[in-house]
């Protein structure tokens, strides 16, 4: 599970966004100062589609766990940084000397950043293009969108947030935005595994093997691993499922040096 904090001024909407993000309904300024915290499933149709070709009994989502970081300005309940302070922090230069010992302390500062802009609802159909020309100023990755529009979304059912959204000409909702953008920030890809037991969505860094990517399943697949038989999740989709996939020879035998892919449909072999 990855950690994404919202970290922000007062009035700059990161309680709203925390809300439109997460369902959880913080109350604005946080709990006596303390951050509020929520895990959500990642938004991916892919695991839905597989448990239906499946008909797994069980659909597990990646999850992503959101920090509503509470306190960014001098009188903040707990303390906080004055805005002239924050600006300072945020453009520090550190040696390389400098960031390994630092490391170990895990600043903020030192993280990757995603930039977020909270824009009205009457732009909310532009946010894309406002987006645009943000990130070229910021020079950090950004996302745009409506986060009191799409904090009353989030208190819809689903069908319904997406009709309202769409009123506005959003087509994609602010937390599969977010989490998109943050996954490329971190290098992050999905691959994915089905069967009768569950359709599952499971988060890798870009460039894992196939035996790191069985680890993130479980630790005992990663030290047994023998082999993993992949599928595009595309090919498996058209095959009709696994079983057919493997009719038609779809499935490929990949061993330990096999660079997992964003959708790869994995089923590892291991033995302990």
């Amino acid at each position: 599970m990855k950690d994404i904090g919202i970290v922000g001024l007062p009035q700059s909407g990161k309680t709203t966004l925390f809300n439109a993000l997460t369902r959880v309904g913080a109350p604005a300024g946080g709990a006596a100062g303390k951050a509020s915290v929520a895990a959500v499933p990642v938004p991916d149709p892919r695991v839905d589609v597989l448990a239906e070709l499946e008909r797994s009994r069980k659909r597990v989502f990646a999850q992503a766990r959101f920090v509503d970081v509470a306190g960014l300005s001098v009188g903040a309940p707990g303390g906080g940084l004055a805005a002239q302070a924050l600006g300072a922090l945020r453009a520090a230069a550190w040696e390389p000397e400098d960031r390994r010992v630092l490391r170990n302390f895990a600043p903020l500062t030192l993280k990757p950043a995603l930039a977020v802009l909270n824009v009205g609802e009457e732009a909310a159909g532009e946010a894309a293009e406002l987006a645009e020309r943000a990130e070229a100023t910021l020079g950090l990755p950004t996302v745009a969108l409506a986060a009191a529009l799409e904090a009353e979304a989030a208190e819809l059912a689903p069908g319904e947030a997406a009709a309202l959204l769409a009123e506005y000409g959003v087509k994609r909702g602010g937390l599969d935005q977010v989490v998109g953008a943050a996954w490329r920030l971190l290098d992050l890809v999905t691959f994915l595994t089905t069967g009768e037991d569950e359709s599952r969505a499971w988060e890798v860094r870009k460039g894992a093997t196939a035996p790191e990517a069985a680890g993130r399943i479980h630790s005992d697949l990663q030290r047994g691993f023998i082999r993993a038989e992949v599928v595009g999740y595309d090919e498996l989709v058209a095959a009709g499922g696994w079983d057919a996939a493997k009719a038609k020879g779809l499935l490929r035998a990949e061993g330990k040096s096999y660079v997992v892919r964003e959708g790869d449909v994995l089923h590892v072999r291991f033995n302990v």
